[in-house]
């Protein structure tokens, strides 16, 4: 991740194995309730469905669920980050920075 400043640009380094760690929630099996969901859907309770299928899930896990979309997944710890100070020698113009997500690279023009 890239951020900061023209003359002061902040590098954020990750990888995919720092991670904190957490167990890998039970995927149950709520299969048997996709002719209720579909049949909500199909009148236009599209929340109603979405919330049907959550209150079922819940029930099977014993009444612990989270309706967050991070709920079980491991947290994100930056490996180290790293500080690039410049001083300009002109007006800059076209300034652009980013990374290329499939090869991890970041780049600044």
């Amino acid at each position: 991740m890239m951020y900061g400043r023209i003359s002061q640009e902040r590098l954020l380094f990750n990888h995919e194995d720092l991670y904190y760690p957490r167990d890998v929630p039970e995927q149950l099996d709520v299969s048997d309730q996709l002719p209720e969901v579909r049949r909500l859907i199909r009148e236009g309770k599209n929340q109603e469905a979405d919330n049907h299928l959550f209150e079922v899930y819940k029930e099977r896990l014993g009444g612990e669920a989270s309706m967050h979309t991070s709920a079980g997944r491991d947290p994100y710890h930056p490996f180290c980050g790293l500080t690039l100070n410049t001083t300009p020698s002109a007006p800059f113009r076209g300034y652009r920075r980013g990374v290329e997500f499939d090869t991890g690279r970041a780049w600044v023009k």
